[in-house]
């Protein structure tokens, strides 16, 4: 081979490196320019890699200036924001100034949805697949990835308000605001007879180690309608002296009915790991211990509410309010059941959003 082939080679080579390094970093950096160079209509949806699975993260963009990091229930995914999403949409187009949004599949849960080693498929509640710093990195990694800098609100539902407050309290410099929706600070007693179900001598998923992706008895899922939502007996729940004739079903709403779809779909592996993630996570310690949070905060408990009571939301708040009488700390309190923060878009969009509070409920429903 002649010097001026080997000169010519070594230049596309030297190219082809450039380029792929170009590549790369376009692919890096096209995810979250585009979403802070878009109009306040646009939308995305995108799979992430997080190094042990791969998630989908949906942004919405606002106008304000600020970013909320949505973190979902358990077993739901980040479809269970869906009306939240619209809720924003439709306040946008009336001229407020709303915040952007981020959400993702935490691991386990839709798009994320991981195996599960058989060995953590018993009713051990401090024996689990994914330790809850797992989760607080994921959500570093979604940070970093996604929203690329600067501070954030953090709002967390259920099981996603124990990761909002891990991470809260592990990286302090992101957040500016730490959101609970219907979640706790201590372990969750109430789920001893649901883990006993899933993995008990006789439990669901005892009875099923063949399946890969395990769904959701349907009984299973009915019990949880139940205490989620303000059904009549007629859907097959037990009398509930809550309810009159005079209430709304929310059976014939789309949030139910979104709900239940998830449920039904949802993985009976992951579902247990969580449960006995709320069961063993006890974040009374780790409030004690910040003195300095640089956060404001904001609790949210439902009269109803068989997995978060207000009394369990009131030593939440009591803990961290004792911890930290520097920062605002406002404890909400609103009728309704689990199933509230799904409900309400409207009530929840007043929470997460500065400049949201003419709402109407014209499309969600007002108890």
């Amino acid at each position: 081979m002649e010097y001026k082939d080997i000169a010519l080679l070594a230049l596309v080579s030297v190219l082809i490196v450039i380029g792929i390094r170009i590549w790369c970093k376009y692919q890096n950096e096209t995810f979250t320019t585009n979403f802070n160079s878009a109009d306040t209509s646009t939308e995305f949806l995108e799979y992430v890699d997080m190094g042990d699975h791969r998630t989908m993260v949906y942004l919405q963009r606002g106008n304000s200036g600020d970013t909320v990091l949505l973190l979902h229930n358990s077993p739901m995914s980040l479809s269970i924001w869906t009306f939240l999403f619209h809720t924003l949409q439709r306040i946008s187009m009336s001229g407020a100034k709303t915040p952007n949004l981020v959400a993702y599949d935490l691991r386990g849960h839709g798009t994320a949805w991981m195996p599960v080693d058989p060995k953590y498929n018993d009713s051990n509640v401090d024996n689990y697949a994914w330790p809850l710093d797992l989760f607080v990195e994921d959500c570093k990694k979604i940070y970093d990835k996604v929203i690329g800098g600067g501070k954030i609100k953090i709002c967390g539902f259920g099981f996603g308000g124990f990761v909002a407050q891990k991470y809260a309290l592990t990286y302090p410099e992101t957040v500016s605001k730490l959101i609970l929706l219907q979640t706790s600070i201590k372990p969750i007693s109430g789920l001893n007879t649901e883990i006993e179900y899933l993995a008990g001598d006789r439990g669901w998923i005892t009875r099923n180690p063949h399946v890969t992706y395990l769904t959701s008895e349907e009984k299973f899922v009915q019990a949880q309608l139940c205490s989620w939502f303000y059904l009549p007996e007629t859907s097959g729940c037990p009398p509930d002296t809550l309810i009159d004739d005079n209430d709304e079903d929310e059976q014939a709403l789309p949030q139910y009915n979104l709900t239940a779809s998830l449920w039904r779909k949802s993985s009976s592996t992951t579902t247990l790991q969580t449960d006995k993630l709320a069961m063993s996570t006890n974040l009374v310690p780790d409030w004690e211990n910040a003195k300095t949070v640089p956060f404001d905060i904001h609790i949210l408990a439902t009269t109803d509410d068989p997995l978060a009571s207000p009394e369990m939301m009131a030593h939440t708040y009591t803990t961290i309010y004792n911890n930290n009488r520097h920062v605002l700390v406002v404890f909400d309190v609103a009728n309704g059941r689990h199933g509230f923060t799904i409900m309400r878009p409207d009530y929840i969009a007043g929470i997460i959003c500065d400049d949201c509070t003419h709402l109407s409920s014209t499309d969600t429903i007002v108890r």
